[in-house]
């Protein structure tokens, strides 16, 4: 049985929709006096959020979007980051939902994932061009499909940023998935054959362009570990109490600051 259960879903209209809740909230002047940004950068892991809200001159929104939502003053407010919403695809799309009906209009990505791939060592950076919908979320925004892509046009620029100042990455798809705990070694030789997708990420919701309204969005994903049972290389960075290599994660983590601190190219003009 697949998803929605509903087949005419897609031609119905939601029966209550975020910018009426916006709009309650707005009413209530719990939204803060700042504009909305014009884009916004999803963090996934709190210290990606801390080390680039604390790397650059920011603000938090208050109000109703909190301490989530932080304004990067070097752009004058044009471009926020958001981070600590939750785990997995259901939040972050409430997130995506909110900030949309908020006034945001574009979007980057940026986390972590698994690899299933041992030709990407940890810490690299991977610009990710599709995703094969493993997960549930996704399937109440668009018809059953194999892959989802973001938009090409962010996309690019962020390829662009990247090269730019000399951030090596690689690019291609990834895998997405609600279960991180039920992950096989039968998916893993099956998404390798499917088209060696680079990683694993836990569910990031319907990114691909027509999936949300008004929200273009590109991904960039940092390779946290090699595939369950790999073999390692003999010389192995010092790890952290996860057992993950420590200083690659840091130096990856230093490589997405440096973008999100130069990120007026990937948004604007």
């Amino acid at each position: 049985m697949s998803l929605p259960l509903d087949k005419n879903k897609y031609s119905s209209e939601p029966f209550f929709n975020p910018s009426d809740f916006i709009g309650y909230i707005r009413r209530l002047d719990r939204l803060g006096d700042r504009p909305a940004p014009e884009a916004v950068i999803l963090c996934y892991q709190r210290s990606l959020f801390d080390y680039a809200s604390n790397e650059v001159d920011s603000s938090p929104a208050g109000a109703y979007f909190g301490k989530q939502l932080r304004y990067l003053e070097e752009t004058e407010g044009k471009v926020a980051i958001v981070g600590n919403f939750g785990v997995g695809a259901p939040a972050a799309v409430v997130m995506l939902e909110e900030l949309i009906a908020f006034g945001v209009r574009r979007f980057v990505s940026v986390g972590t994932a698994g690899s299933l791939v041992l030709d990407l060592p940890p810490g690299s950076l991977l610009l990710c061009d599709g995703a094969f919908r493993d997960e549930g979320c996704s399937y109440h925004y668009l018809p059953e499909a194999e892959l989802a892509a973001p938009d090409p046009g962010l996309t690019e620029k962020l390829g662009a940023a990247l090269a730019e100042r000399n951030l090596a990455f690689r690019r291609g798809p990834a895998w997405t998935t609600d279960a991180i705990y039920r992950e096989t070694k039968d998916e893993v030789e099956f998404f390798r054959k499917k088209g060696r997708p680079r990683g694993r990420d836990g569910g990031r919701g319907p990114l691909q362009r027509g999936g949300l309204p008004q929200g273009p969005a590109g991904l960039l994903l940092q390779r946290e570990r090699h595939p369950r049972g790999a073999r390692l290389a003999p010389r192995v960075p010092r790890r952290d109490h996860e057992g993950r290599p420590q200083a690659d994660l840091r130096g990856g983590r230093r490589r997405l600051g440096r973008l999100a601190r130069n990120r007026r190219q990937v948004y604007i003009g």
